[in-house]
C-alpha cells in the first residue's frame, strides 16, 4: 500500500513517519520542534516533535472483497480504537526510519487535541444518503461502545470517527478531467 499523502486530501496538514502507530498525519495547530543526536557509532538521529493537533488515522477499505463495507467497518474502528488507546496510555506516538543518507529520522507525537479516524469507503458517495447514514451510525456505535466509561474520549482525549469516499480515486478523477479540459483547449 502506498503511503498516505496527507495533503492529497486535506491542506494544512504534517505528514509523520509511515509506520506511525497512531497516525497517518496531523491536522490543524501544532507546536513542531527538531533536534539533533549523534549516536555512539555516528549515526546522525534527527527528532521531530509535535505536540497538539488532531491525530489523524486513515483507514482504506479495499474495493474488491467478498464482504460488504458493513461488515469491514467495525474491525477498522477497533484496530484504530486499539492503536490509539495503546499511545494515549504510553503518552506518545513514536516511529523511526532510516531516510536515504542513513540518517535516522524518529517523529515523536504528544499531547493530541483529539483523535480522528478517518475510513475510506470506495464508492461511498454514489451510496443513497441514508446508507452513508447507517455505515457513520455503525461506525461510531462501534467507537462509542470501545471508549467506555467515557463515550467519546480516550484517556480524556476526544475521539471521532467519520466515513467518506477514496480521497485518492476523486484527486485521480480532478486530475484526469483536469487534463482532459487543458487537451481539449490546447487541441
Amino acid at each position: 500500500m502506498n503511503e498516505p499523502k496527507s495533503q492529497a486530501r486535506e491542506p494544512e496538514t504534517t505528514d509523520v513517519n509511515p509506520k506511525q502507530p497512531s497516525a497517518d498525519w496531523v491536522r490543524g495547530k501544532t507546536r513542531i520542534s527538531y533536534h539533533q543526536v549523534i549516536d555512539k557509532d555516528g549515526t546522525v538521529r534527527v527528532i521531530q516533535e509535535i505536540e497538539g493537533g488532531e491525530w489523524v488515522q486513515l483507514k482504506r477499505l479495499a474495493e474488491d472483497t467478498e464482504t460488504t463495507a458493513a461488515e469491514r467497518i467495525p474491525s477498522n474502528v477497533r484496530l484504530a480504537y486499539e492503536k490509539f488507546t495503546r499511545d494515549m496510555k504510553a503518552g506518545e506516538s513514536v516511529a523511526t526510519r532510516t531516510l536515504t543518507d542513513g540518517t535516522k529520522l524518529q517523529v515523536r507525537l504528544s499531547q493530541p487535541d483529539a483523535l480522528v479516524l478517518n475510513i475510506e469507503v470506495p464508492g461511498f458517495e454514489q451510496l443513497p444518503s441514508s446508507a452513508q447514514r447507517e455505515l457513520q451510525e455503525l461506525a461510531s456505535r462501534e467507537l462509542a461502545g470501545r471508549c467506555l466509561p467515557e463515550v467519546g474520549t480516550i484517556e480524556k482525549v476526544p475521539v471521532a470517527c467519520r466515513l467518506s469516499g477514496d480521497a485518492m480515486s476523486r484527486a485521480a478523477t480532478i486530475e484526469s478531467s483536469y487534463g482532459r479540459r487543458r487537451i481539449a483547449r490546447e487541441g
